[in-house]
């Protein structure tokens, strides 16, 4: 049996480790029109002997190779070498597509100027990075768009010491994701290091000079410096290529059911591409989540020669660090349970990290607002954040909202104490606590 897998990245990985694993007598084509390595994130001396590894195994790596086109009826695909053009029809007999996604473009005037970009990959902002370093004169960096990449986007170049600009038309960063007590600390952090936040303002226009180079970001209350302007804006489906091929959903997402499997036979789909089943509300939704992926590709291998095995749905958990602070969420906030039809109260903490008598240089502050159903009681989702580490707490929710938790029983979870890690009365179960005395 011979599998072909398009894309190297997250979902692409764990479904190469997948089919060796369950499938040690097949053979494995692994495309990705970058380079493998650095989407698998393997280090310089790594690389050989991962490439060996494989090898062994039977996986057969073509980096730099685009895959251009799908004819389901025949089991083949096209591919086209980047690099020299050449391309070559190759046949499968189970094929997994993690096409991924690519950022969305402004239709704005003045889009088409130089140095204006988007950062698709980890790829592709390294070799940014990389350029930004040996043009120290490049130093006014324009970020349009406050969400996961653009706020960690503006404190990498702030880092490089970089005159950075986040813009977005919301009124605060991660306006989706965190309360605004959470984004209000976020935002002091961000212009604490030197990050000028523009918020609020509508982008109209890219201003350039005579070389055609970008010079101004135009928005609808003024104008404002820019050498390079990253647009961190939203991702949509790689998927073009494949419309006459296998159904897709009107934004353009690939069409699965609860196996993964497409719409044409021996064809599977996961990541980006896919709209993932939520567990709260049951409808279909994109969740460009790396654990989602990967969560997909295992369903995905184990259900290649029968379905057996149904994704269970997704919580949407993550986390991410700015500056000195962590944080993470999971589930529902108040705005997507309201917009979902359910009841949804919250329940705020705010409290230190260590116990009263701990020295201020080691001490941190705690948020973590807990959101459930008053009526049912049911855990619907939470957002953390802090100075200290603490998001691996998350998945406490994370795990609770999977197995149909209320509060009352969160609030009777056993979980430990420890006076350098945290306090007797841990942040969780004292929200939980204080649920339950609301219902």
């Amino acid at each position: 049996m011979h599998i072909i897998i398009v894309g190297a990245s997250h979902g692409g990985y764990a479904a190469v480790n997948g089919v060796m694993a369950h499938y040690p007598d097949a053979t494995i084509g692994w495309y990705d029109q970058g380079s493998i390595s650095v989407a698998a994130a393997w280090s310089h001396e790594e690389d050989a002997s991962q490439r060996r590894t494989l090898a062994a195994k039977g996986v057969t790596l073509f980096d730099g190779t685009q895959v251009t086109a799908l004819h389901t009826e025949a089991h083949q695909i096209e591919t086209k070498v980047i690099a020299t053009g050449k391309t070559e029809t190759v046949h499968y007999d189970k094929l997994i597509l993690s096409p991924g996604s690519t950022t969305r473009q402004l239709p704005i005037p003045g889009i088409e100027l130089d140095n204006i970009q988007t950062i698709p990959n980890r790829q592709a902002l390294t070799t940014l990075r990389q350029k930004l370093s040996q043009q120290p004169d490049m130093t006014n960096i324009t970020i349009v768009g406050a969400g996961y990449i653009g706020v960690s986007m503006a404190e990498s170049f702030a880092k490089m010491g970089k005159q950075v600009t986040l813009m977005d038309i919301s009124d605060r960063i991660l306006a989706r994701y965190l309360a605004p007590e959470f984004t209000t600390e976020l935002e002091d952090a961000l212009q604490d290091h030197g990050v000028n936040l523009v918020l609020g303002e509508a982008t109209k226009a890219f201003i350039g000079n005579h070389d055609h180079q970008v010079t101004a970001v135009e928005t609808d209350t003024a104008t404002y410096p820019a050498d390079l302007v990253i647009l961190a804006i939203g991702v949509q489906p790689d998927t073009a290529w494949l419309k006459d091929q296998l159904t897709l959903l009107p934004n353009g997402m690939i069409e699965t059911d609860d196996y993964m499997q497409t719409s044409a036979p021996d064809v599977f789909a996961i990541g980006d591409a896919t709209m993932s089943r939520s567990t709260l509300t049951g409808a279909r939704q994109p969740i460009a989540l790396s654990g989602n992926t990967r969560h997909e590709a295992r369903i995905a291998v184990a259900n290649l020669l029968t379905p057996t095995i149904p994704f269970d749905g997704i919580q949407g958990t993550s986390a991410l660090r700015l500056f000195d602070y962590t944080f993470a969420a999971t589930g529902l906030n108040q705005t997507s349970a309201e917009q979902a039809g359910i009841p949804v109260a919250t329940i705020a903490i705010k409290q230190p990290h260590l116990l009263s008598n701990t020295p201020a240089a080691q001490q941190a502050t705690d948020w973590f607002n807990l959101f459930y159903n008053p009526e049912t009681g049911a855990v619907l989702g939470a957002q953390l954040m802090s100075t200290a580490d603490l998001t691996a707490t998350i998945n406490v929710i994370s795990v609770a909202i999977q197995a149909h938790f209320t509060v009352q029983q969160l609030a009777e979870a056993d979980l430990f104490f420890q006076p350098e890690f945290n306090t007797p009365d841990h942040i969780v179960t004292t929200a939980a606590q204080k649920a339950v005395d609301m219902l």
